[in-house]
């Protein structure tokens, strides 16, 4: 791996490159660590999350970023709460079938996600553990993302609940997948101190009709989830009046979202 720094205040968010051997690809990760990380010699909660390229106010991509940087500034002031957010870029034409476990036939694309949650889970959180003062049990360590970034955080926490112990999932993907994630959860369980921050807009798209199967598919997944073993104080179901499947919505509910998960 190498690495770049881009200061930002009094905060540094690093870029490295990484080569995951199970996708035969070279990917991008970004690494942001608070202003506080080089006062003292604290451990930090980590937030690892989908869809880098569109996380931090970098140079590229596009410029509908989630400010992560800022939200957990805001964390921090809120709730005296610090964590460090770890980006892994998307591999562009390859998301699709990066971001789902199984093939779709239906969709023709998919079933790439677990090579890539296996990289995620296993050798980026060990790298991350090793070059940096975390906190690496469970309850310290979250995945998040949105729409199929969401969906892969939400299977993530099943087929990893001795690594992902709190998930940020919003405006979640669950039209395609003929409710293959459902009957994953059914079928593996979670555990019952898992914490998941779930939400979607009432707006997400231009068709009235689909932003209200969506609406009804989350509804319905929450009480997948309950089902499944994890308690009910600890998920919080939210839905935006006004809410759009774009960066700019996400990053308006991230805040107060990060302040839930991690208090």
């Amino acid at each position: 791996m190498t690495e770049k720094q881009i200061g930002v205040g009094g905060i540094v968010i690093e870029k490295k490159k990484v080569y995951i051997e199970t996708l035969k690809s070279n990917r991008d990760i970004w690494v942001y660590t608070p202003e506080s990380y080089n006062q003292d010699d604290r451990e930090y909660p980590v937030l690892y999350m989908f869809d880098g390229q569109n996380l931090f106010l970098h140079d590229g991509g596009s410029q509908e970023k989630w400010e992560a940087d800022k939200a957990a500034e805001y964390l921090n002031l809120k709730i005296g709460a610090e964590i460090i957010i770890v980006g892994v870029d998307h591999g562009e034409e390859e998301r699709l079938n990066e971001y789902n476990p199984w093939y779709l036939e239906k969709h023709q694309f998919g079933g790439k996600g677990d090579a890539y949650l296996d990289f995620l889970a296993t050798e980026l959180k060990s790298f991350i553990d090793r070059n940096y003062r975390t906190r690496q049990e469970p309850t310290h360590t979250a995945i998040g993302g949105s729409s199929l970034g969401g969906y892969m955080s939400i299977y993530a926490a099943a087929k990893y609940p001795e690594i992902f112990g709190k998930v940020l999932a919003m405006s979640n993907a669950l039209w395609h997948d003929e409710g293959k994630l459902k009957e994953f959860i059914k079928e593996n369980g979670l555990q019952h101190d898992l914490k998941i921050y779930l939400d979607t807009g009432r707006k997400e798209s231009d068709d009235k009709a689909f932003n209200s199967l969506t609406v009804k598919q989350h509804e319905e997944l929450s009480h997948i989830l309950i089902e499944a073993g994890m308690k009910e104080e600890n998920m919080k179901l939210k839905f935006d009046p006004e809410g759009v499947h774009n960066e700019i919505h996400w990053r308006k509910r991230l805040p107060e979202a990060l302040c839930w998960l991690f208090s």
